[in-house]
Formats: C-alpha cells, sequence, structure tokens
C-alpha cells in the first residue's frame, strides 16, 4: 500500500514542476518582449533627435545662405501675415516643391546615411513684409525679417521633424 502512495506522488511531483517550468518560461517570454519595446523606443526617439538636429542644421543653413546674398533671396518667397501661410501650400520634399536642399546656397555639407539622416534636409526661404510703424525712409533703413521653415529627416525614411524660425537680417534688401 506505501509503494502505490509513492508511486501517486511522483507524479504528482512531476506536473507541479511542468507548471513551474511553463510559469518561468512565461515570465521569461514577458521580460524579453518588455526589453525589446523599451529598445524599440529608444531607438525611434534618437531617430526623432536625429531628424530634429538635422533640420536645425538646415535652419542654420538657411540663415547663412541668407546673411551671404547682397539683395533679397533668389528664390525666397513673398510671405504674407494670411492664412494659410505660403510654406504650407507647398510640400518640403523635393526641388519642384519650391525648397532648397541643406548646401545648396552656402555651399555647406552634412553626412547622410549609416546611422545619420536618410536624406539632406530641406529648407524654404520667406520674405515677410516689415509692417512696423514708421516712415518710408525708416522702414528702408530697417530690418528685413524672413521666415524658415526646415523640414529634417531621421535614419529612418518616415521620420521627419519640421521646424521654423523667424530670422532678422539687419539692414534693408
Amino acid at each position: 500500500m506505501s509503494r502505490h502512495h509513492t508511486t501517486s506522488q511522483q507524479g504528482a511531483t512531476l506536473i507541479v514542476t511542468l507548471f513551474m517550468l511553463v510559469l518561468v518560461m512565461l515570465l521569461g517570454a514577458s521580460a524579453a518582449r518588455l526589453a525589446l519595446q523599451d529598445e524599440r523606443a529608444a531607438r525611434a526617439d534618437r531617430d526623432r533627435q536625429l531628424a530634429m538636429q538635422a533640420a536645425e542644421a538646415a535652419l542654420r543653413d538657411a540663415e547663412a545662405a541668407i546673411e551671404l546674398a547682397k539683395g533679397a533671396i533668389t528664390g525666397a518667397l513673398a510671405g504674407t501675415d494670411d492664412d494659410p501661410p505660403a510654406w504650407a501650400a507647398l510640400a518640403l520634399e523635393g526641388p519642384a516643391a519650391g525648397s532648397s536642399e541643406f548646401g545648396s546656397m552656402t555651399g555647406q555639407s552634412l553626412q547622410t546615411g549609416n546611422g545619420m539622416p536618410s536624406r539632406l534636409p530641406r529648407y524654404i526661404i520667406e520674405h515677410l513684409p516689415d509692417n512696423r510703424p514708421g516712415t518710408a525712409a525708416d522702414i528702408a533703413k530697417a530690418a528685413t525679417v524672413y521666415r524658415v521653415t526646415a523640414i529634417g529627416y531621421g535614419a529612418g525614411e518616415h521620420t521627419r521633424v519640421m521646424l521654423q524660425s523667424i530670422y532678422r537680417r539687419a539692414g534693408g534688401a
């Protein structure tokens, strides 16, 4: 009789051990899935930061192009304060859209590919009217105002960041 009792206990031990093994396996799979999600989120954040830096570089490049130009910026759009603004009506994605590629006016370069932005950032420069009060002579001596809209790309093709700045060049023109 005691021999039959020992055999049934050994079967129960096997079932409990298998149940514990399945439980540990499920916990391990959950931990692995969580680690992969964290890695994916970190990669997406890095890609967004890369696109932000590329867009900021495009803003600085446009400002340098404005300073290099002796007169009105070639290709600068006439902007207004009306809705919608000129930059909203244009696509920044290609040369036919009226945007400029990073370095096209300044000769600067930016590395792309291999963990860097997937492509060069682009920007649009709009000449804004200076609506400050004053005489015509005062306005002629006043600074020229530009709105620069830039788009930067991350390492992933679908990561994009768009930034905008107002830039005031001292002196007329």
